[in-house]
């Protein structure tokens, strides 16, 4: 089974729409938490623990690359289901159903 999220869809208007109903709520924050964890567990990146430890001796000078910072690339966003749980906070008007075009 596949889902999709609707960027129309958002997961604050839902629970606006669900504060009277406790059962929807707790509902729709488990349905968080898990697409949460499934995110973590297939798509993040595993992040390292381990420190690279820079050796110098006393008698080499260190390198120094001038040119990197002319060579940096823009910072794609670490968490990418943060990032739709913060684009999604604002709804954007649609004339346009997506599943028709």
């Amino acid at each position: 089974m596949y889902l999709v999220l609707d960027p129309r869809l958002s997961y604050t208007g839902l629970k606006s729409d669900y504060a009277d109903n406790p059962e929807l709520l707790v509902d729709l924050d488990f349905s968080k938490a898990a697409l949460q964890s499934h995110f973590d567990t297939v798509y993040a990146k595993p992040t390292s623990n381990s420190a690279a430890v820079d050796v110098t001796t006393p008698e080499s000078p260190t390198k120094f690359d001038f040119t990197s910072r002319y060579n940096q690339r823009a910072i794609a966003a670490e968490n990418e289901l943060a990032e739709y749980f913060r684009l999604t906070i604002t709804p954007e008007p649609w004339t346009v159903d997506p599943l028709q075009w």
